[in-house]
């Protein structure tokens, strides 16, 4: 039985039992949230109320909290998952490259103007990015089913 309970079934408000009991408001408000209370506090509510400190202490145990059970996914949803967050991290990886590599021809321009040495740094990092976004948007990025179901009826079409 909480401390709410038990002060309410004597009738008394959070300020009659603070009060009694001499104990600050606040202290029990905390007490009645499920916050921990001094030893001493304790021992005044538990001997107003008529109860021991052992059970006062044992209420005060924060109840687990009830979550409701997670549904389980489906095979198609947790497809989906995996490819937004896929795709979510190419997009960074692009936009690294882009910030980085315009920065660095920036300070290639500022320093050394007449030989462009960004280049060397920058076509390994291209073709970086090609494999990720081959890995991300996978064998139909470039000739896809949309593609292929495109062709097929432009070509029933012309006949």
């Amino acid at each position: 039985m909480s401390l709410a309970t038990r002060r309410t079934e004597k009738g008394w408000s959070q300020e009659d039992l603070a009060q009694i009991s001499g104990v600050s408001v606040r202290t029990i408000q905390r007490a009645e949230s499920g916050n921990k209370i001094g030893l001493e506090s304790l021992k005044c509510l538990a001997a107003v109320l008529e109860t021991s400190v052992s059970t006062l202490i044992e209420e005060q145990q924060p109840m687990p909290v009830q979550t409701m059970p997670e549904t389980p996914r489906t095979d198609r949803e947790q497809e989906v998952i995996e490819q937004v967050e896929a795709l979510k991290w190419f997009y960074v990886h692009l936009g690294c490259f882009l910030i980085f590599n315009v920065g660095m021809l920036g300070f290639n321009l500022l320093t050394t103007p007449d030989e462009i040495w960004v280049i060397y740094m920058t076509l390994p990092w291209i073709f970086g990015v090609a494999v990720h976004a081959w890995s991300v948007f996978g064998d139909g990025f470039v000739f896809g089913r949309e593609w292929e179901q495109r062709e097929f009826e432009k070509r029933m079409r012309q006949k």
